[in-house]
């Protein structure tokens, strides 16, 4: 599960009588920051309208798996993006497999599992921040340095991802081999 907390990007569905947030008749998701923190499944809003505006919006119910056809119905609840759904099935995959890995675990793999963990955690934020009216008002030179700021990020994590996937394996290198050569380590004779 995603904790919430303020500054937090969320879908937001307006209710179906909100007329103030559904342009047109739009069912369209709005992009909305977590104000404040309730407790994990209840939250207040700032929500962004079609046009950029924003409402606030309290006591938000926040859904964390599958929206009950009560609230698909009805509207006004907040969702996680399908991105940061995604990033946290990943990082509880993770999680998981070195939970069921041996216990004791050496320094340097701690932390490159909490590197991950951390990196994911600003990989989603940034992610996040595409989707807000701020983003969209930057120079386009500033989005694509984000862009590429993002692709290295996500290449990042799933290098870390895979260093991870192989302590769990228990897949250790021989000692007497050698140390492993830098990336991009060319030797000249």
């Amino acid at each position: 599960m995603i904790k919430p907390t303020s500054g937090r990007v969320v879908l937001f569905t307006p209710s179906k009588h909100d007329d103030a947030l559904r342009f047109d008749g739009s069912t369209q998701k709005l992009a909305a920051i977590v104000a404040y923190v309730h407790s994990d499944d209840c939250i207040n809003l700032a929500v962004f309208d079609s046009n950029g505006g924003s409402a606030a919006r309290c006591s938000v119910p926040l859904v964390h798996g599958d929206v009950p056809e009560a609230l698909l119905e009805n509207g006004y609840y907040a969702e996680w993006m399908p991105y940061q759904k995604g990033q946290a099935a990943k990082t509880e995959a993770v999680e998981k497999a070195l939970a069921d890995a041996t216990p004791a675990r050496p320094a340097h793999e701690q932390r490159v599992i909490d590197e991950k963990a951390q990196l994911d955690d600003r990989l989603v934020k940034l992610v996040a921040f595409f989707g807000t009216p701020i983003y969209a008002g930057l120079q386009e030179e500033e989005k694509f340095r984000l862009q590429v700021q993002s692709d290295a990020m996500e290449t990042y994590s799933d290098v870390l991802g895979a260093r991870i996937a192989a302590f769990s394996s228990g897949h250790r290198p021989d000692p007497a081999a050698g140390a492993p050569r830098p990336l991009g380590h060319n030797p000249v004779a």
